[in-house]
């Protein structure tokens, strides 16, 4: 089954200025976000996040608007805290998303 969560990012147990850190566990085939890279000051939030809820057979599967070049570090990021990445390509798509700007990537931490 599927379940849909509301998520305060970052280390469990922390309280930021968004509230609480939701505690997701770690116990996910899939997880799926979209548009989540907006705020330079929310992405290592997000990374943290990825950090304690991702586990070694996990596929996160997120999609962005390619807006700013900034918005790349977030790739470089997450490969030094341990992930690999891949864009999906635009032919794997459905044809609503086939667009330059839109990038859909599969995200996994390294066994």
């Amino acid at each position: 089954g599927w379940v849909v969560r509301e998520c305060v990012w970052g280390k469990p147990g922390e309280v930021t200025s968004w509230g609480a850190v939701t505690d997701l566990g770690d116990k996910w085939d899939y997880l799926v976000g979209s548009d989540l890279i907006y705020s330079d000051d929310s992405t290592p939030h997000l990374i943290e996040t990825l950090v304690s809820t991702l586990s070694a057979g996990t596929e996160f599967l997120m999609s962005m608007e390619l807006r700013r070049e900034r918005d790349k570090e977030f790739f470089s990021a997450i490969q030094q805290r341990g992930f690999t990445f891949r864009k999906i390509p635009s032919a794997e798509l459905h044809p609503v998303w086939q667009a330059e700007e839109i990038g859909v990537f599969s995200i996994r931490k390294n066994p």
